[in-house]
């Protein structure tokens, strides 16, 4: 016999379809646990090792020197994962499953607030099956958490309008986000603009914002100004990355200099002290070389708009079989890049999504000055899907033509740039 909560819950569940496709989103996540090795990358291998040295006591770094290069929360959300379930990868796993589930349910919530059911519905389907966002689920990188909080945010900036409790918590959560990825700072100054004179916020919900915002902040601030006798903000890479992202002999993603090329050969610098000097090396290298600058600035721009047949990921062998992976994910990525330019075409027919637009176009421009990867593009969906998945209801409607002829124009220049 049925308990009566038992009844309740399944009768919810059937009520509303969003729940199925969130257990959905969780168990199709779940196969590549056994499957991929979540430390593959480099970047996992740091934050695996820095969570267990802040189990260990240590603090974010080691027994010998702190660490700056990183941002501190993805290390502290693991070593909270290791102090409760032990030093191993499977639950941080299973955990960031159950996140990117969660992250389903509030990207529907985004679209259910800008536009209607049927939009929410699909664009969450459209988020439990991005070959991309399943696979980073089961890595120990930053994406998962940072999409998570991401989502939560824009939610709450859609959703609340001059409301304390939404306005406060979305300045706590931007905070929280900061500390995931430095690169989302670019993306605060627009937020409190967009406040101030699209919304209509009052002055004082806007000072409560930012307070809050910074009083997240600000622990870590004041520990890097101890650590290093300067004031630093998130980390310490940016200058490096600029330079690296637009070396004139790259190709607009991160590269890899040769030691016999790089300017801190021979020099006794701390990672603070490189960065500040990197920020000269990357104007130097647009001065010298102004029209390679160019074309690597160029080629992040093409990489932001069409997919990419290249998938480290595919390399190191974590999703085979490689081809039909890379065909899934360039589909993936077409949807939403025809669904966004019919979108832009649409001129807005129902519901403001300036907040989304803000988001997105603050992510690309941090990727074009700086380097791309296809990770960071994908740190753009929480916004791009909900806005994709109305573009693609608008391209059905009954006398779209001329959006439907962009979209196919799009899509054939996004297969063959794949």
């Amino acid at each position: 016999m049925k308990m009566p909560f038992t009844r309740t819950i399944l009768a919810k569940i059937k009520s509303n379809p969003i729940y199925i496709v969130i257990i959905g989103a969780f168990f199709i996540r779940l196969p590549l646990l056994f499957v991929a090795n979540p430390l593959v990358f480099p970047d996992s291998r740091v934050y695996h090792k820095l969570a267990l040295n802040i189990v260990a006591g240590f603090g974010f770094g080691g027994p010998i020197k702190p660490y700056l290069y990183r941002p501190p929360l993805y290390s502290g959300f693991l070593a909270l994962v290791y102090t409760a379930f032990g030093p191993h990868t499977v639950a941080a796993i299973i955990l960031q499953a159950v996140l990117s589930a969660v992250t389903c349910y509030f990207v529907y919530l985004i679209a259910l607030t800008l536009w209607d059911r049927r939009v929410a519905l699909v664009a969450a389907v459209f988020w439990t099956l991005g070959p991309d966002i399943i696979i980073f689920s089961n890595l120990i990188l930053t994406e998962t958490l940072y999409m998570f909080l991401a989502a939560v945010t824009l939610w709450l900036l859609v959703r609340f309008r001059d409301n304390w409790w939404g306005i406060v918590s979305a300045g706590a959560l931007l905070g929280l986000l900061s500390l995931t990825r430095g690169a989302v700072l670019a993306f605060v100054p627009l937020v409190i603009v967009w406040m101030l004179f699209a919304r209509r916020t009052s002055y004082r919900k806007v000072l409560a914002f930012v307070a809050i915002f910074l009083a997240v902040l600000s622990p870590w601030l004041i520990r890097n100004y101890r650590v290093t006798g300067e004031f630093q903000l998130i980390d310490c890479n940016s200058g490096i990355n600029i330079y690296l992202g637009n070396h004139y002999k790259g190709k607009g993603e991160y590269y890899p200099l040769p030691k016999s090329e790089s300017p801190f050969v021979g020099k006794q610098l701390k990672r603070w002290e490189r960065n500040k000097i990197a920020y000269g090396f990357a104007v130097r290298n647009a001065y010298e070389h102004p029209i390679g600058t160019l074309k690597v600035i160029g080629l992040k721009a093409a990489y932001v708009i069409f997919p990419s047949g290249e998938k480290l990921y595919l390399k190191k062998g974590i999703a085979p079989p490689r081809l039909l992976w890379i065909l899934l994910s360039a589909l993936f990525f077409e949807m939403i890049a025809v669904g966004v330019a019919v979108y832009l075409a649409k001129k807005g027919k129902s519901g403001s999504a300036d907040v989304l637009w803000l988001y997105i176009g603050s992510i690309v421009t941090v990727m074009i000055i700086v380097f791309f990867a296809e990770r960071f593009r994908m740190t753009t969906y929480p916004a791009a899907i909900p806005i994709a998945t109305a573009g693609l209801f608008y391209l059905f409607e009954k006398g779209e033509t001329r959006r439907k002829i962009i979209a196919l124009v799009i899509l054939v220049l996004s297969q063959i740039a794949a």
